[in-house]
Parts: structure tokens; sequence; C-alpha cells
């Protein structure tokens, strides 16, 4: 299993639901990340006074793996929050970088992608 958490200042923040269409509530601080108009659960999101948890397997399909970077960042933006991504660990970049859902993601996004065209 893979964690992505986000630090925030619940002084600040009082959350009431996230701008995400793709999150939706499960429980009082307890929610699930699932795409657009299926019932597939790909991220459990856990909510604490500063801290929220973002759980997700490790062997996604891509499309699941942009999304949820997209969420992640969608609720980073929601509380003004800090990320740390160092349990999201992804693969690698062309230079061999470590990459995460977050961290030098456009890096592997693109190697990614372009080792994609190679294949077919």
């Amino acid at each position: 299993m893979l964690v992505t958490k986000i630090t925030y200042s619940s002084v600040n923040n009082t959350l009431t639901d996230f701008s995400s269409p793709y999150i939706k509530k499960y429980e009082h601080n307890y929610y699930k990340v699932c795409p657009d108009k299926t019932d597939k659960q790909i991220a459990d999101v856990k909510v604490n006074d500063n801290l929220i948890e973002i759980s997700f397997l490790e062997d996604l399909e891509l499309k699941e793996y942009i999304l949820l970077h997209e969420v992640i960042k969608s609720i980073q933006l929601d509380v003004k929050g800090t990320i740390d991504d160092s349990n999201s660990f992804l693969g690698y970049t062309d230079l061999g970088e470590r990459a995460y859902i977050i961290r030098n993601w456009s890096k592997w996004i693109g190697y990614v992608h372009e080792s994609m065209k190679n294949c077919q």
C-alpha cells in the first residue's frame, strides 16, 4: 500500500468537502476516490485534525495514477497543505531519478508515455 500525506493547518481550515468530483464521502472522516461513472475505488482518504492520508495500491492502471495525481493536487489546493509523498514511490525517470505520485511526476509520466510509444 502506498501512502501520501498532506499536512495542513486546521486553524485556518474547516474542511467540509473536497472540490474534486472523484472524492466521495464514505463516513465521517473517511472518503474514497472513484473514477468517473464507476464504483471502483482506487484510494482511501482519511482526514484528521492536521493530516490527510491518501492510501492506494501499487498496481493501479496508468490512467488511475494520473487521476490520483490530479486528486492529490486538488486536495492540496483545497486545504493549502504540504504534501509528503515519500511513501508513494512509482518508479524511475529516464535519468534514473526516483519518482513519486507528486515529486518528479512530470519526468516520470513523460518517460512512461515515451516508453509506451516504443512498444507499439
